[in-house]
């Protein structure tokens, strides 16, 4: 009787361990951000050096202006070089644009470095698309945003205008070199008239929550320091646990 429950034991465990064998396998979870492609060596390089050079010139700046520095512009100018370093660093170009982009966005940082040597720096006060940054208290890191000015602010910077803010949608391969470079030629969805429009990034792609929905609320933040906007209204792509209260 024993030796009968075991022979029918071992049959059930052969019957199970044959179809356990023929299961489907378990999905491979998606890895986000995805894998970039391959850019050629000599042009790593080039970016890389770059980037090394641009964060050189910034911490000489740093040294030698700290009355600029404490006024907020650095991170206007870092979020640049840190764009092409994590596009690099981690593997994060994925079409062949972007290495133009990367060349574009290191060139504009420059630019924004003779203007502050200068004295001069002019974006502060454009109008139009203007990217700016600022340093997060959650990680000390530098995150970039951007911002639609109207036309009506080079007349009248100090009075009080409507402040929209605009939550991009989903986008898998939303990298900081991406986001600046749409932020610098894409109006988006809508630019009402004399409305400031802040497109916060949002720290990737998680539908503004967690690190992302601290900052929507650290770049509006940075928004009111600099600009002294009035009534604040939220639009575009947000996960329902958004309730503005």
């Amino acid at each position: 009787m024993m030796r009968s429950l075991r022979n029918l034991f071992f049959s059930f465990w052969l019957i199970w361990a044959a179809r356990a064998s023929t299961a489907a396998p378990v999905a491979t979870p998606k890895q986000l951000p995805p894998a970039g492609i391959e850019i050629p060596d000599g042009t790593r390089v080039e970016l890389q050096q770059g980037v090394e050079a641009l964060q050189k010139e910034i911490g000489r700046l740093t040294n030698d202006a700290p009355a600029t520095v404490s006024s907020g512009l650095m991170p206007d100018i870092a979020i640049y070089a840190k764009a092409v370093d994590w596009a690099l660093r981690f593997n994060e170009f994925y079409r062949s644009n972007e290495v133009k982009i990367a060349r574009d966005l290191l060139r504009h940082a420059q630019e924004r470095l003779l203007e502050v040597r200068d004295g001069k720096p002019a974006w502060p006060t454009a109008t139009g698309l203007v990217v700016r940054a600022y340093r997060s208290r959650i990680d000390q890191s530098i995150q970039p945003y951007g911002l639609v000015v109207p036309a009506s602010y080079a007349r009248e910077p100090r009075r009080p205008r409507r402040l929209d803010i605009w939550f991009h949608g989903r986008d898998d391969t939303l990298t900081e070199l991406k986001f600046i470079d749409e932020r610098q030629k894409q109006i988006g969805e809508f630019a009402p008239p004399d409305t400031i429009v802040l497109h916060p990034y949002g720290r990737y792609m998680n539908a503004f929550k967690f690190a992302g929905e601290i900052d929507v609320f650290e770049a509006l933040e940075d928004v009111k320091r600099r600009y002294a906007p009035g009534e604040v209204v939220a639009a575009g792509f947000f996960d329902e646990h958004w309730k503005w209260r």
